[in-house]
């Protein structure tokens, strides 16, 4: 028997008010690499399993809210100009980070993840049954709609630098 972990969402944007704006990505790392289906594990199995006893990834049962701190905050970023993903920049998760972005007084005081009951497909998309799945960041970020294909086919570059990617905003 094979299993495994999907996730489907999409990124949470955070209007910071005067055109600046915060997106948690679904990637974590200073180049928002990956998926962030790991700290999904770390944050919710991992808990009360002593490290030397082995825990089942596949068949989760994970309720309720989680803080995350440290690593297992995803990928934060901003974009100058949301109609132009060049314009993006990884936001540290740190008062100092914060700061030197969005100036004084700026500081991330907790990220959270929840899960939420996922109901059954098609239902789920409009809420008859389960928790509705979100699709408001294309209309917060007008360039995930405009540069769909480019953002799909990005190519990571060499040395490893932030490069703005589809995937990272939306797991369908």
């Amino acid at each position: 028997m094979t299993g495994g972990t999907r996730v489907v969402g999409e990124a949470v944007f955070v209007d910071l008010g005067q055109g600046r704006n915060l997106i948690g990505l679904m990637a974590h790392g200073p180049t928002a690499e990956g998926l962030d289906s790991d700290i999904a594990a770390d944050a919710f199995q991992r808990e009360g399993v002593p490290k030397n006893q082995p825990w089942c990834p596949y068949a989760p049962n994970w309720q309720g809210a989680r803080f995350l701190s440290g690593n297992h905050i995803p990928t934060l970023a901003t974009f100058a100009d949301l109609n132009d993903p060049a314009t993006g920049r990884v936001v540290s998760a740190t008062d100092a980070g914060f700061s030197s972005v969005f100036g004084p007084g700026y500081r991330l005081t907790s990220v959270a993840l929840e899960m939420v009951p996922v109901g059954m497909w098609p239902f789920n998309l409009v809420g008859l049954w389960g928790t509705p799945i979100t699709q408001g960041i294309k209309r917060q970020v007008p360039f995930l709609v405009s540069h769909r294909e480019q953002l799909r086919n990005v190519q990571r570059n060499m040395p490893p630098r932030f490069q703005t990617g589809f995937m990272q905003f939306v797991h369908e």
